[in-house]
C-alpha cells in the first residue's frame, strides 16, 4: 500500500511524507530487530535498484525511486556521516579563512573566526564548531547569512551548496535538548566524588578574582550571570546572603574551602540547582561535559548508504544506466550519484587509463578518453583527474 502511494500518487504534496513514512518503517527498528538494521536498510536499497533496472519503470517512478535513494541517505546522517565523503567534495574547492561564528550560546561569549574549504560536508563544520563552543551538533543551532538554520537533513552536504562565502556570519545558539540522562553520584558519605569535586575545583579556578585565590562578591555576580543572564550586582540578596553564611572572617571574600562547602551543602540540599548550573555550563547531569560525548551515526562507515551504493558496482552501473538511458531523469540521478562516495572502481580505471590502453601495445587512446559518450561520465572522470593532481 505504501509502496503503491510512494510510486503512483498523483499528489507531489503526499510524495515527501509518503517516502519518510517508507524509510521510517525499514530504518526505526524496533530494539529487537536494531542488529538487522543493516541487512533491513540493504533491502530496501535493492529493492530500489530493482525498480529502476525494470525497464516498464516509467518516468514519474524513476524519479520517485531515486528521491527514495536520496532520502535514505540524508535519514541515515542525521547523527554523522560515518566519515563518509560525497563525490562532489572530492575537490578541495576554495579556502574560506573569514567565516565568522556570532557566539550566542552562552552570555558575552566570544565570537569565533574559522577558516574552511567549501568541500567539507556540513557534519564536518557544525561538528567542529559545535566542539570549539563546548557543546555538541545537536545541542547548537546554526543560523546561515540568508536566516535559513542548518537541520540534520544537511549533514552530508558541502558548504559550497549551502552558498559558503568569505567573511559570512554564522550565528550559534544553544538549544535545549530533552534528554534522559541519569544523574550522577555527587556526594558518598558526605564527601565529593572525584567527578564532582573536579568539576566545582574547576570552576573556582574560573570564577575566582584573576591572580588571588579568593572568591568576592564580584566572582558572585560573573557566576550569576553565566548561569541566569541575569543583570545583578554584588548588593544583590542572594550573594549577600552567601557571603553572610561562608565568609565566616567577615573579609568580603571567600577561600576555596568556604566555596566547595557551599557546594557540598547545595549538592545534599538542593541538587536540582545545582544541575541548572550544570547545564549553563554545558555539562551534563551526569557530570559528562557535552562537547566530549560523542555524537556520530550508529553505523560504520562500510554501511553507510552514501557508501555502500558507490561501493556495491552493480548499484552504482544501475545509477549509472539511468544517467545514460532516462534522459527525463538525468538531473536527478546525477545529483545522486555526485552525493554518493567517489566509486573505487571508476577511480582506478580513470588513474589507470584501463578503458583507452591498448592491452598490447600499452599505448593510451587519448581520442577515446576524450570522446566519452556521456557527459556525465566525462565531468566524473576530469574531476578525479582534477583531484589527484591537486593531491599530488
Amino acid at each position: 500500500m505504501i509502496w503503491t502511494l510512494v510510486l503512483n500518487s498523483e499528489n507531489e504534496e503526499v510524495v515527501p511524507k509518503a517516502v519518510s513514512f517508507l524509510i521510517k518503517t525499514y530504518l526505526c527498528l524496533d530494539e529487537g530487530l536494531a542488529e538487522n538494521a543493516t541487512e533491513i536498510q540493504q533491502d530496501l536499497i535493492e529493492k530500489c535498484m530493482n525498480i529502476l533496472r525494470n525497464k516498464n519503470s516509467d518516468t514519474q517512478i524513476v524519479k520517485r525511486v531515486l528521491f527514495i535513494l536520496k532520502s535514505i541517505i540524508k535519514e541515515s546522517e542525521k547523527r554523522g556521516t560515518g566519515g563518509v565523503h560525497p563525490h562532489n567534495a572530492i575537490l578541495k574547492g576554495e579556502l574560506l579563512d573569514r567565516i565568522i561564528i556570532k557566539n550566542n550560546t552562552m552570555q558575552k561569549s566570544q565570537n569565533l573566526v574559522v577558516g574552511v574549504y567549501t568541500s567539507a560536508t556540513v557534519w564536518e563544520f557544525v561538528s567542529e564548531v559545535s566542539k570549539m563552543l563546548w557543546l555538541t551538533p545537536k545541542h547548537v543551532e546554526f543560523r546561515l547569512p540568508n536566516n535559513k538554520v542548518i537541520d540534520e537533513s544537511m549533514n552530508g552536504m558541502v558548504l559550497s551548496q549551502l552558498g559558503f562565502k568569505q567573511g559570512d556570519v554564522i550565528t550559534a545558539r544553544k538549544v535545549t535538548v530533552d534528554e534522559d540522562i541519569p544523574t550522577g553520584q555527587f556526594l558518598e558519605k558526605g564527601v565529593f566524588t572525584p567527578k564532582a569535586r573536579a568539576i566545582f575545583e574547576e570552576w573556582w579556578d574560573v570564577y575566582k578574582e584573576e591572580g588571588t585565590e579568593d572568591f568576592t562578591p564580584n566572582s558572585a555576580v560573573r557566576f550569576i550571570k553565566g548561569c541566569t543572564h541575569e543583570d545583578v550586582g554584588p548588593e544583590d540578596s542572594r550573594i549577600e546572603g552567601l557571603f553572610k553564611i561562608y565568609d565566616r572572617e567577615k573579609t568580603g571574600k571567600m577561600t576555596k574551602d568556604h566555596f566547595m562547602e557551599f557546594f557540598r551543602s547545595a549538592c545534599a540540599d538542593k541538587l536540582e540547582r545545582v544541575l541548572e548550573n550544570l547545564k549553563c555550563h554545558n555539562i551534563r547531569a551526569d557530570m559528562q561535559k557535552i562537547y566530549k560525548v560523542k555524537e556520530e551515526s550508529e553505523l560504520s562507515k562500510e554501511h553507510m548508504p552514501r557508501f555502500t551504493m558507490s561501493a556495491n558496482q552493480a548499484h552504482f552501473d544501475t545509477l549509472m544506466d539511468v544517467l545514460d538511458q532516462r534522459q527525463e531523469a538525468q538531473a536527478d540521478a546525477w545529483d545522486l550519484i555526485r552525493m554518493l562516495a567517489t566509486n573505487e572502481e571508476m577511480y582506478r580505471e580513470v588513474l589507470t587509463l584501463k578503458q583507452v590502453k591498448d592491452a598490447e601495445t600499452g599505448l593510451i587512446n587519448w581520442q577515446k578518453f576524450f570522446n566519452n559518450s556521456s557527459v556525465y561520465k566525462q565531468i566524473y572522470n576530469f574531476e578525479i583527474i582534477e583531484a589527484f593532481m591537486n593531491e599530488n
